[in-house]
């Protein structure tokens, strides 16, 4: 079966969302890229989905776990334009609407939502954007081609032995998961 462009796509994009979960220390169970029931490409099944209290404490473990959460999300998109090398401008469908959840929770006015969005994208592309990740994502999205689905202990295999290399391109203020 030959790969369509909208599958190989959808396959960078999980394996974007993997790629920073993983960084960050988020367990998953399986990364898809089988349409599911409503036609949707792709999926990344978190071990242990985030839940937040509604609101915001000030915390800045609590500021750190949303952001955490975020760049997992950006990620997607992220992880596309390894692959294609353009910009995508907009991040869309169900990411999208969980970006803005998160936003509504560390941000007070409604024109900041975008902004900070936008921001964690950012941080999120200038991260994937390091020649490591587009090996180890290619590797990944490989394996969601060719079988796809990814389990977590398929996953490993592909993640654990870059992870020295993941560990050094961490910018200032992106604090290793993994520890």
């Amino acid at each position: 079966m030959a790969t369509t462009p909208s599958l190989k796509r959808t396959a960078y994009h999980e394996a974007g969302h993997a790629l920073v979960a993983y960084v960050f220390g988020w367990e998953f169970e399986e990364l898809s890229i089988v349409p599911d029931s409503e036609g949707r490409y792709g999926a990344i099944t978190l071990s242990k989905p985030p839940i937040f209290p509604e609101g915001f404490d000030g915390s800045l473990d609590q500021r750190r776990q949303i952001e955490e959460a975020m760049m997992i999300v950006a990620g997607g998109v992220a992880g596309e334009r390894l692959a294609f090398m353009r910009c995508f401008k907009h991040l869309y469908g169900s990411d999208r609407i969980e970006l803005l959840s998160y936003a509504k929770r560390l941000t007070l006015y409604e024109d900041e939502y975008n902004a900070h969005i936008e921001w964690m994208y950012h941080r999120t592309r200038h991260l994937l954007l390091q020649q490591v990740y587009s090996y180890v994502a290619e590797e990944i999205a490989s394996a969601l081609l060719a079988g796809k689905t990814l389990g977590s202990t398929a996953a490993l295999e592909i993640l654990e032995p870059w992870e020295t290399a993941l560990r050094r391109t961490l910018t200032p203020g992106l604090k290793w998961g993994r520890l």
